[in-house]
């Protein structure tokens, strides 16, 4: 099991549902009753057909999108991923041991040498934390991200959940996290979900049918979010072809957040 280069990440249910309750219980005029009756709908929403849905497509891989928010259980599967034999011994350092059946002890420090600082620096990422891109990365298309109606206008307005400042700590485990806070809904992909959907991987060759038979389903919002790479792959991208020692890779970033302005070029 666990992620493999090739396959497509599929996400099940819109995300918002944490900035969405955070404006209606501070009273902002962004949150309409309208968005919240949505939100609702979409909490109520069981997922075990979704996951059905899945298996029968092939998913390798799957999570359930909720406290932590789409990036901090994404990095969570790219660790898992990327441990020897898919059995995870460290986790993203926002996220306590005792959240997630991907749980375990981690004593990994941030790596503070000059090579470290100069793949940072190359590939734009911020420090505060390590990730993990030994064997696989994945690239997540921010325009293709279902998002739950109002949920946008409320980041954009400064509404965020209270869990928001822990769970932005996963930004240390993106590439371009200095471009994506730029993008007004960076947020939402912290944002804590109740009752949030699933994500998971699938063969490329079966994602079309897979969001076909989720949207029959009743998941109306689902959708192919991104990709799994080669971590080689994509730190050549980052850094012009440089290869990383082995020693590096342990705390390369894991995930790289394809812009509006990425897509169209």
């Amino acid at each position: 099991g666990g992620l493999a280069a090739g396959q497509v990440l599929v996400l099940t249910q819109p995300l918002g549902t944490g900035a969405l309750m955070a404006g209606a219980m501070k009273g902002s005029p962004s949150v309409r009753g309208r968005h919240l009756s949505a939100a609702l709908s979409n909490m109520r929403q069981s997922s075990a057909e979704a996951a059905r849905v899945l298996r029968e497509c092939g998913a390798t891989a799957c999570t359930d999108v909720t406290g932590f928010g789409l990036l901090g259980h994404l990095v969570e599967m790219v660790r898992a991923s990327n441990m020897p034999n898919n059995q995870p011994n460290s986790r993203p350092n926002n996220q306590p041991n005792n959240q997630s059946d991907m749980s375990g002890q981690s004593n990994h420090q941030p790596n503070q040498s000059k090579q470290s600082s100069r793949r940072d620096a190359a590939a734009g990422a911020t420090r505060g934390g390590a990730g993990l891109g030994g064997g696989v990365h994945v690239r997540v298309s921010m325009a293709m991200v279902p998002l739950l109606d109002g949920a946008a206008d409320a980041v954009a307005a400064g509404v965020v959940s209270s869990l928001h400042p822990s769970n932005a700590l996963a930004l240390a485990h993106v590439v371009n996290a200095v471009a994506l806070q730029r993008d007004a809904r960076w947020p939402l992909l912290v944002d804590p979900q109740t009752g949030g959907g699933l994500l998971a991987a699938v063969p490329a060759s079966a994602v079309e049918e897979a969001v076909r038979k989720l949207r029959d389903a009743g998941y109306a919002a689902a959708a192919a979010v991104g990709e799994v790479v080669s971590a080689e792959a994509a730190e050549a991208e980052a850094l012009g072809s440089e290869e990383l020692p082995a020693e590096e890779r342990a705390t390369a970033p894991c995930v790289t957040i394809v812009m509006d302005s990425d897509r169209s070029e």
